[in-house]
């Protein structure tokens, strides 16, 4: 999902942890928290959320939607990657940012998406993007109950590999049940990963709650 830096709302993550009244930022690592208002632009002509580039967040985060809706990648966009990844001449480090790009944005991939791409890797040419393909998909699967699974068509080394890269927080996240406590380290781009997609299942929420809201203000009104 591409956000432009013109026009900007504010984004509140609602189930605030009982330890401190809103989400809260320690940006030098030093135990200092300070109370943070999430800002994302709601204009598709930007690659880059307005967020610190690093820092500790923490806050809770109730969900009320899932993944099932998410829009998924089409077979234009499998076939665009496909041939970025059989480019004649490409480099190992044009490739892997290939696949960066592919997984930008706020589609989703079936895991059978993901399991044709990785065919298109051999395991004993292709080690790092394959690591690279299954890290960025990790929650961005429409049916992240198999994410596990995901890693399991990676060989043991590669698999290892991921696990170190996404971290605790990354691999316990999944976006159909989002709900918890989270405290995540915004240098560290898998945990920024999962930050970005509760700021991207809260907006989708935000309709919702806003009909849930004059709802209860016209029945109250009665």
């Amino acid at each position: 999902m591409h956000f432009g830096l013109t026009d900007r709302v504010w984004i509140y993550i609602f189930l605030k942890p009982t330890h401190c009244a809103a989400p809260r930022l320690d940006k030098w690592y030093d135990g200092t928290w300070t109370n943070y208002q999430i800002v994302v632009p709601t204009q598709p002509d930007e690659d880059e959320w307005v967020m610190p580039p690093k820092g500790l967040i923490e806050f809770s985060f109730a969900s009320l939607v899932s993944s099932e809706n998410s829009g998924v990648m089409d077979e234009k966009e499998i076939e665009w990657l496909h041939n970025e990844l059989n480019t004649p001449g490409s480099t190992e480090r044009d490739r892997i940012g290939a696949i960066r790009a592919f997984c930008e944005g706020d589609n989703f991939l079936r895991f059978e998406q993901v399991q044709e791409i990785l065919n298109m890797l051999p395991e004993d040419s292709r080690t790092l993007e394959r690591c690279e393909l299954v890290k960025q998909c990790f929650s961005r699967l429409t049916e992240p109950e198999r994410a596990i699974e995901m890693l399991y068509l990676l060989t043991i080394n590669e698999r290892k590999q991921v696990e170190k890269k996404l971290g605790v927080q990354a691999m316990a996240f999944t976006k159909n049940n989002a709900t918890g406590k989270y405290k995540l380290d915004l240098s560290k781009k898998p945990e920024r990963d999962v930050c970005l997609r509760l700021i991207e299942i809260n907006t989708a929420q935000q309709e919702l709650l806003q009909k849930m809201d004059n709802y209860y203000a016209s029945r109250k009104g009665n």
